[in-house]
């Protein structure tokens, strides 16, 4: 898969920008609307999608770690949730605007380079909150879910302890 595009669960390629632009189809409160929450938003692909949903004036909500780290010019058009990784599993509706959203863009994960790559912990605290991101999207009623991965997920194997 090429930087820009994602797989969504009717297996077809498509571009960022026409996911992010078929949110007329996909929104259900407004003729032009759509409700996206994004984790990872303050990293490379968060923020190129937190700026496309916001340049077709979707409702946007993003969860970081540090509220600080949000740039200046998303403050008066992104709700705000501050939360660590790890404490996804303890965010409830009433930590958010809507009751219900449309999308829920999963992009955060921790120990990315260096050597938190080969950390098996760190490594399965990002699974368990990839988890805990599916559980708060069901929670807020998300019609979709999209999870970017990387080779993360195969590099880690080469360091996981062997039998025999």
């Amino acid at each position: 898969m090429d930087s820009g595009s994602v797989w969504i669960p009717s297996e077809k390629r498509i571009s960022w920008k026409c996911y992010v632009n078929q949110g007329r189809r996909l929104g259900r409160y407004g003729e032009n609307n759509m409700r996206a929450i994004v984790t990872g938003a303050t990293g490379f692909v968060g923020q190129w999608l937190v700026r496309e949903l916001c340049a077709n004036n979707h409702d946007v909500t993003v969860i970081v770690r540090d509220e600080k780290k949000v740039p200046a010019e998303w403050r008066n058009s992104v709700e705000i949730v501050e939360s660590a990784l790890e404490d996804y599993g303890n965010l409830e509706k009433a930590d958010f605007k809507y009751e219900s959203y449309d999308v829920f863009f999963h992009f955060a994960w921790a120990g990315t380079s260096g050597q938190d790559r080969s950390n098996y912990d760190m490594q399965l605290r990002n699974v368990f909150a990839a988890c805990e991101s599916i559980n708060l999207a069901k929670r807020l009623l998300c019609r979709r879910f999209l999870n970017a991965g990387s080779l993360m997920e195969y590099d880690v194997m080469k360091y996981l302890p062997q039998d025999g």
